[in-house]
């Protein structure tokens, strides 16, 4: 995703500085790629929290 996010980024940059797309154009779908990267790494976090404790109950119940 984040590669995906670069691409986009660089590819906006590019169309900014060729004058076929506006700065409130660019402004508006970088937002929207930064909320997307940032909800996939909230969700990975919380997948990687939860098997930790998913491991940790394992161990418990293993003492």
């Amino acid at each position: 995703m984040t590669t995906i996010s670069a691409i986009a980024g660089f590819a906006g940059i590019m169309l900014l500085f060729s004058g076929n797309i506006s700065a409130g154009t660019i402004t508006a779908a970088s937002g929207g790629i930064y909320g997307s990267v940032t909800a996939s790494w909230l969700k990975l976090a919380k997948d990687s929290n939860d098997r930790l404790d998913e491991a940790a109950r394992a161990l418990e119940a293993k003492s």
